[in-house]
């Protein structure tokens, strides 16, 4: 459960993210945006699911 949310947010990060906050403009759909939320929801939802566990 810790690879899945860690390389999904890397990928997301850099294909969403940046590409929105280096451009002046995107041309994101209005369906493309909420598909793109989504995939930030999805991936706070998996974080919040996770147990930290700690060293004895």
């Amino acid at each position: 459960m810790r690879r899945g949310p860690e390389y999904t947010s890397a990928g997301a990060f850099l294909a969403i993210r940046n590409l929105a906050a280096h451009e002046d403009e995107v041309s994101w759909t209005q369906q493309e945006a909420l598909e793109y939320l989504a995939t930030f929801s999805v991936i706070a939802r998996w974080i919040e699911e996770c147990m930290v566990e700690t060293a004895p």
